[in-house]
């Protein structure tokens, strides 16, 4: 009977000693928890952040594309008159001492080409001549289509004898037959150009319509 105080206590404290790894399983255990639930979070608001980042991606990507599209040509890919007056707009300088060139460049015989042998036929070959005047201008300069058979090269920094060179290519490569749907297509360039300093806005303003009735003269004159 003595013995039974001591027994109970015994047993208290072996159950005692039992219950500390239990309470220590739980705090494990609730540990364990809040370190997945930790993890989870991360990982929902990584998604969200790749999420973010390629919506934004696809917006920049759709927007370089609309900018794109307004600013280039369909049919050839050359920059059109949106980029052309921009980049003129671009190199005014009131302290250079450069000179910007604007050449107009007029197809001849476009016209009969493409009622003759349809507008597929004349699509194709605006983008052979597109071709030839990149070839041709090189990194003097930059090719622009206006519209229709009218194309533009834009430089700065040339001289006179330059740009008469540059013309002279441009004449030469298309009056080289075309080969289009097994015939020979034949044209001709009226070529005209301006110069204006960069230092003049005004002036740089109006070399488009400068450059058009220089080319318009040459038509005239027949070269």
């Amino acid at each position: 009977p003595a013995l039974c105080p001591t027994s109970t206590i015994g047993r208290a404290g072996s159950a005692s000693a039992v219950a500390a790894p239990v309470g220590g399983l739980a705090v494990g255990i609730e540990s364990r928890s809040d370190a997945i639930t930790v993890l989870l979070c991360a990982v929902v608001v990584a998604a969200g952040i790749v999420r973010t980042i390629h919506a934004m991606r696809h917006h920049a990507i759709a927007a370089e594309h609309m900018y794109y599209r307004a600013t280039h040509d369909d049919l050839t890919g050359l920059p059109g008159r949106a980029l052309l007056e921009q980049q003129i707009d671009e190199l005014f300088d009131a302290e250079s001492d450069d000179v910007v060139s604007l050449m107009f460049v007029d197809l001849d015989r476009f016209k009969p080409v493409n009622d003759s042998m349809g507008h597929a036929a004349g699509d194709r070959l605006l983008v052979l001549v597109a071709d030839r005047m990149l070839e041709a201008v090189g990194t003097s300069g930059v090719v622009y289509r206006l519209s229709g058979d009218e194309f533009v090269v834009l430089a700065s920094s040339l001289d006179d004898a330059e740009i008469e060179a540059i013309a002279s290519r441009i004449r030469q490569t298309i009056r080289t037959p075309f080969e289009l749907l097994g015939t020979e297509v034949y044209l001709s360039a009226s070529v005209g150009y301006t110069t204006a300093p960069a230092c003049d806005h005004d002036l740089l303003l109006s070399i488009i319509a400068d450059a058009d009735e220089a080319m318009f003269r040459s038509k005239q004159h027949g070269r």
